[in-house]
């Protein structure tokens, strides 16, 4: 331990007055360490630009030490050239106020999945990059809209319980807001991702991820609210958007309506594990030169598909595929330029097993590659 003592002591003193990084994790410090090496470090905290504090071991608590500097106010207003803080951290105490005073700080990691576990008042309005892990979707709801400055955010949470309607008042508009994961565990009938999309208003935004997921998938009797109709409205006050990341939230059939309000998107990426997708949505995609309509998502240039399920035709992806898909001599010999996009990076990956696609499909693909279409087709089952 002194020597931990005499090495952070000197590395301290060497450093000074650069602003510093520090990390604190229960595999690496022990409440004995901690409670030596905190005076050294809370005298030194003007300088933290970087604040990670892990503590989320088997044995579920977190050093006394820390606690109670947390709890005490002696690091009130110490923060002035903090910028980024972590916290991950069981029974985390409520009403923490250290990090309010913090001029300086930009990104907030707080990974807080556990009902014992607050989460610590910062100065919300200044942040641009928002990492929130919580149970109470309320919570983060609350959170998010305060974060008037954001320009990327996720969140993970739970979703509402029946009983509990979701509470907000008005739009909230976050106009700086580019990026947005919202990740919900499906434990019940109640809202899930619906209250965000309702009263949240993204002018910015260009990249969106949605995933669903069930706390039990083997049991039968889940009842998932629909949301797409939401969704819908919700793309149609966001007309930017360039990326969509969907996992396992929508069906096959909702695709249309959904590539119909995304009219700028390039990558799009689908998880539909438990749904699956079908022949209709690579002819909705599919290109063809002399129809006077353009297909869905002029602008796609990657297509992502992971676990998608193999209840379409080998021959209505391959078509889909081809057509978007030209070389630079064929551009040029061209008479009218086309009116799509052409394909940078197509992806399939299954993790069951499956019949897989033929060798004429694979060989294809193997055509294309040296072409300059990045296809990956893998399967893991």
């Amino acid at each position: 331990m002194k020597t931990t003592w005499n090495a952070t002591k000197t590395f301290l003193e060497r450093s000074d007055p650069l602003p510093i990084s520090v990390f604190l994790y229960d595999f690496v410090w022990k409440d004995d360490e901690i409670a030596s090496i905190l005076p050294l470090l809370v005298g030194a905290a003007h300088r933290w630009r970087t604040l990670h504090m892990h503590f989320n071991s088997s044995r579920g608590t977190s050093p006394r030490a820390l606690d109670r500097a947390l709890e005490s106010g002696m690091l009130e207003g110490r923060f002035e050239n903090l910028e980024t803080l972590g916290v991950d951290y069981p029974n985390l105490a409520d009403g923490i106020t250290a990090f309010q005073l913090a001029p300086r700080l930009r990104e907030a990691i707080m990974m807080l999945r556990r009902r014992s576990s607050h989460v610590p008042i910062l100065p919300w309005a200044q942040l641009t990059r928002l990492h929130l892990e919580h149970d109470s979707p309320q919570m983060c709801f609350d959170i998010l809209a305060s974060c008037k400055s954001l320009v990327s955010a996720s969140v993970l949470t739970d979703q509402w319980f029946d009983e509990d309607a979701p509470r907000f008042s008005g739009a909230s508009s976050l106009n700086h807001l580019k990026v947005l994961s919202i990740s919900v565990m499906i434990r019940s009938a109640g809202a899930h991702v619906e209250p965000f999309l309702q009263h949240f208003t993204l002018p910015a935004l260009a990249s969106l991820t949605l995933c669903l997921r069930l706390w039990n998938p083997a049991n039968d009797d889940w009842f998932i609210s629909p949301f797409v109709p939401v969704l819908i409205l919700f793309l149609s006050r966001s007309p930017h958007i360039e990326e969509l990341r969907l996992y396992d939230c929508v069906f096959s059939e909702d695709l249309d309506d959904i590539l119909q309000h995304t009219p700028n998107l390039t990558a799009l990426h689908l998880d539909m594990e438990s749904t699956g997708i079908f022949d209709d949505f690579f002819e909705a995609l599919k290109y063809n030169s002399d129809a006077d309509s353009v297909p869905l998502a002029p602008k796609l240039e990657v297509l992502d598909l992971y676990n998608v399920g193999f209840e379409f035709a080998e021959e209505s992806f391959k078509k889909m595929i081809c057509s978007r898909w030209w070389t630079d001599v064929e551009l040029g010999e061209m008479t009218a330029p086309p009116r799509v996009a052409r394909w940078k990076h197509i992806k399939y990956r299954d993790d069951n097993e499956l019949p897989g696609f033929s060798e004429e499909f694979e060989k294809e693909m193997r055509r294309l590659s040296p072409q300059g279409l990045d296809a990956e087709i893998h399967y893991y089952g």
